[in-house]
């Protein structure tokens, strides 16, 4: 009998339930709600949610929606319209237990905040992000950070121009085998998280320890050898380490090699 049919904000509704396991949604009218920030955040015993009564046609902030939510083993999104969201940082952030998703029909047009987004989804071995539009994103940081059973990725239609903030995009997806992209700073985002993780794992704590890149590396198959594929390359992987805290960061190559890529 809960009547929410002018509700405009459900920031934090739900949040901090620690014992809730579920809640009927029988009824519910989300018509003009603009705000769901935390609304189950912190529900870490929450094991199901029923959201196809949900309208999300006006919502425009999603920030930390399931956050915590350590119990919740899937979620349906079909009936979910993301087109108004502008800010999804943390939506996924801590769903330890989520094993897969499929964001197939979400339309992220105006989405310019993605940090963390699907940080700390340790169980994650599936995701559909095919059809994620980031043209506006400014920040992917950690976005699937410790996703540990990741195995692949399809990233085809990301794109990067505007983010300025990509460190620890995969950080600890050491299981990831497959990485599909068109965009080469991704991939050099990926190599120079690897060199992070490697150093970390021997605890080399010396941030002025020095680390090349070795430009005249040729196996990019799929990218166009010219000086700004390499350009890009470079300067993403050598600011992704130094985001991370090590100073000594340099490129080994020759000029006449940089001057003509792959020849």
């Amino acid at each position: 009998n809960f009547d929410s049919k002018n509700v405009v904000n459900m920031k934090r509704m739900f949040y901090d339930c620690d014992n809730l396991e579920s809640i009927n949604f029988t009824n519910f009218n989300t018509r003009y709600v603009t705000n769901m920030e935390c609304m189950f955040g912190n529900c870490k015993k929450l094991r199901e949610i029923d959201l196809s009564v949900f309208d999300t046609r006006n919502v425009g902030n999603m920030k930390n929606m399931f956050n915590n939510c350590k119990a919740l083993t899937n979620l349906d999104f079909r009936n979910f319209d993301t087109s108004k969201v502008f800010n999804m940082q943390c939506m996924f952030y801590g769903c330890e237990n989520l094993e897969s998703l499929d964001l197939s029909n979400w339309n992220t047009a105006n989405v310019n905040n993605m940090l963390s987004l699907f940080d700390g989804c340790y169980k994650l071995n599936s995701i559909n992000v095919t059809t994620f539009n980031t043209q506006k994103v400014t920040t992917m940081e950690k976005m699937f950070n410790c996703c540990y059973n990741l195995t692949s990725l399809d990233l085809t239609s990301f794109n990067f121009e505007n983010c300025y903030n990509k460190q620890n995009f995969l950080y600890g997806c050491d299981k990831i085998k497959i990485v599909k992209t068109n965009n080469r700073a991704l991939a050099a985002v990926k190599e120079a998280n690897f060199v992070i993780n490697k150093l970390r794992q021997y605890n080399s704590t010396n941030m002025a320890y020095p680390i090349f890149y070795d430009a005249e590396e040729s196996n990019y198959k799929g990218f166009e050898y010219t000086a700004a594929v390499y350009n890009t390359t470079i300067t993403t992987f050598a600011n992704t380490l130094k985001n991370a805290g090590f100073k000594n960061v340099g490129v080994y190559g020759s000029v006449s090699w940089l001057d003509n890529p792959g020849g």
